[in-house]
């Protein structure tokens, strides 16, 4: 049957028990499901502004499936079990449907809606017994972690967070202005950030060249000139 028509083809479908229909039992399962008919039909198309819609992120169903069972399994590495609870406070993103059927799939899946007062936030965890929270990382004007960063002590059961960074899904000029503000304002040419760490370093570190005065120019000059040369090159010859 591919429609219904009429009162009498919602009858006659409801006839079927719903245990002979074979229906997965799991939203993983479903999923899993439909990636094996439809690995290449699109599951998830997403971009982060409508006015950036020509730069989509697509994911297949064989992508989808991918990102789910990597989800689950980073739950379980991190001790969720079936009576464990993932809570995320996060807006749409991708990573907001991994998590939830990443989630469902290793534990109890619990969406917290990131526009609650943070008192609310608390009190939902508290009462999910959360084990793992998900939630956003530090974004300029976005201050769902600064809510969280507030409560996080509130939930004794709390044992792991992880941040989500849609820095990721910017580009150009917005991706630069961001890490810029990240580091507060200060634009020390040749600076980047560490977006796990934090700090601040450059192409220099943790190199031979990273205390060093001499101008980066004439290190990739020598570094040049040694490895072209068959038969090595003595300083005299990097001197001039």
């Amino acid at each position: 049957m591919t429609g219904f028509a009429s009162l009498a083809d919602i009858e006659a479908f409801e006839m079927t028990p719903l245990a002979d229909r074979k229906l997965p039992a799991t939203t993983y399962a479903a999923i899993q499901r439909t990636a094996a008919a439809h690995p290449e039909l699109p599951a998830l198309i997403f971009f982060l502004q409508g006015t950036a819609f020509q730069h989509e992120v697509t994911f297949t169903f064989r992508d989808f499936l991918g990102k789910l069972t990597q989800t689950a399994n980073m739950f379980h590495a991190l001790g969720v079990g079936p009576q464990d609870t993932v809570s995320f406070v996060l807006p749409n993103l991708p990573q907001t449907y991994f998590t939830l059927y990443g989630g469902e799939a290793a534990g109890i899946a619990n969406p917290i809606n990131p526009l609650l007062e943070p008192s609310t936030i608390a009190e939902i965890m508290n009462a999910a017994n959360t084990k793992v929270l998900v939630t956003l990382a530090p974004f300029p004007k976005v201050d769902v972690w600064e809510k969280m960063a507030t409560i996080v002590d509130e939930v004794p059961s709390l044992t792991t967070i992880l941040q989500v960074d849609i820095a990721g899904y910017l580009r150009g000029f917005k991706k630069l202005a961001v890490n810029v503000m990240r580091m507060g304002g200060k634009t020390q040419a040749g600076m980047f950030l560490c977006r796990d760490c934090r700090d601040k370093f450059t192409c220099r570190t943790g190199t031979v060249m990273e205390r060093s005065h001499i101008p980066l120019h004439k290190w990739l000059l020598a570094l040049h000139l040694m490895a072209s040369s068959k038969k090595g090159i003595s300083a005299l010859q990097l001197q001039r």
